[in-house]
This record gives C-alpha cells, sequence and structure tokens, in this order.
C-alpha cells in the first residue's frame, strides 16, 4: 500500500471528520511505517481491509447463506469496490 500511495496518491477522507481515538489510532499505526503512509491513507488501507477480510470470514462462516449461493459475483463487486476506493479503477492505471 506504501508504494501505491507513493506512486498514485488516492482520495482521502479529511480527518478532521473522523472522532478524536480513530485520528490518534491513525496517526500511531502511520508511525510504524515511519509515516510513509499517512494516516489519512492508513484510514482507507484499514477500511479495505475490513472489508474485504470481513466478506472472507462471512463466506467462510456461512454467515450469507441466507442470500446467496454464489459468493464469487459478491467478492468480485468487493473488489471492484476496492479498487476503486484506492484508485485502481482506471484502465489506463
Amino acid at each position: 500500500m506504501v508504494t501505491l500511495w507513493r506512486q498514485r496518491p488516492f482520495p482521502v477522507p479529511d480527518l478532521a471528520d473522523l472522532p478524536t481515538s480513530l485520528r490518534e489510532q491513525l496517526t500511531a499505526y502511520s508511525a510504524t511505517s515511519d509515516g510513509r503512509l499517512p494516516p489519512k491513507a492508513a484510514h482507507v488501507y484499514v477500511s479495505c481491509w475490513i472489508r474485504l477480510y470481513g466478506l472472507l470470514c462471512m463466506e467462510v462462516l456461512h454467515q450469507l447463506d441466507f442470500a446467496y449461493t454464489d459468493m464469487e459475483p459478491v467478492f468480485e463487486e468487493c473488489l471492484r469496490d476496492l479498487a476503486t476506493a484506492v484508485g485502481l479503477d482506471d484502465p489506463a492505471a
């Protein structure tokens, strides 16, 4: 993610809109990479990871069986959304 951020910075939220505790935690996490991934980019990264890992866990634990019989299109849609979130939805990229 650090490489992606350096080569093609992606859209990020305004940290001022986040709760203080969350800003502090993202700042601390950013420090673990010596600031190479700023807190605002770390927020996007962690949010994407939560969504991807969460979907995977839901699938493995059959928590979406009530709605889906085929998870592949759900997973593909999630990947498209995440690609958009980090600016990789441009075919020219």
